[in-house]
């Protein structure tokens, strides 16, 4: 299967397709960054607890 995907995209086709991939786990791992700062500056304002 993925040899067929492999010849429909060709090398260009696949290179881009994993830096699609790449910034989108980018983009999950500053979303998960942001959060966890802003739960701790949250809690730190409001009394964790």
């Amino acid at each position: 299967m993925s040899e067929q995907i492999h010849r429909v995209l060709g090398v260009t086709g696949s290179m881009e397709i994993t830096r699609m991939m790449g910034l989108i786990l980018d983009a999950i791992a500053v979303q998960f960054i942001t959060k966890g700062l802003w739960d701790i500056f949250w809690a730190l304002q409001h009394g964790a607890g």
